[in-house]
Formats: C-alpha cells, sequence, structure tokens
C-alpha cells in the first residue's frame, strides 16, 4: 500500500497491479480488505475510490462501498486514467 504525503483529500485505486506511474495523492491498494480497512481508519481522507482491473466488474464490492459510505464517490475505471475517463460504478 502507497500513501500519499499530502493533507488532501485522496483517491483510492483498487487494482490487481500497480501502474508504471503513481499519481499524487493517490493511495493503491490490492485487494478488498485493503479498501475496508483503509477507509474504517482514514475515511475522512478518501473522497473517491476506483474499482480497476477485475475489480471493475465487481458489482457485489461497489453496492457494499456505495451503501457503506454513501457520501463516497465509487467509480469503474482503470489505474491511470483522467477521471473524466471514469464512469460510476453499478451498484
Amino acid at each position: 500500500m502507497t500513501h500519499c504525503r499530502s493533507n488532501r483529500t485522496r483517491v483510492l485505486v483498487v487494482s490487481p497491479s500497480r501502474p508504471a506511474r503513481e499519481r499524487p495523492d493517490t493511495i493503491f491498494v490490492g485487494t478488498p480488505l485493503e479498501v475496508i480497512s483503509l477507509l474504517e481508519h482514514d475515511r475522512e481522507l478518501i473522497s473517491t475510490v476506483i474499482l480497476a482491473g477485475r475489480f471493475a466488474k465487481n458489482r457485489e464490492l461497489a453496492k457494499f462501498l456505495t451503501e457503506s459510505y454513501p457520501a463516497l464517490s465509487v467509480v469503474a475505471g482503470r489505474a491511470g486514467e483522467e477521471p473524466d475517463a471514469y464512469l460510476p460504478a453499478y451498484a
């Protein structure tokens, strides 16, 4: 897991693989359990969760996140894409 150094809200990317170039203010995790653990401890720091790779198709995970954290933006996409290319995750 990689943490950012700024105090701004961050994007949390759930992806089985890491991008070649990491973006600032972004945290990368590799499993849904890491997502839940991070959100339970640092929820106020996370504004958006991006479900990437095989997690982008996981409707149960998207539904759980949107129901458990209603103020959180949950989107599906590929790690490293520009944010306007993300699509809302179906929940």
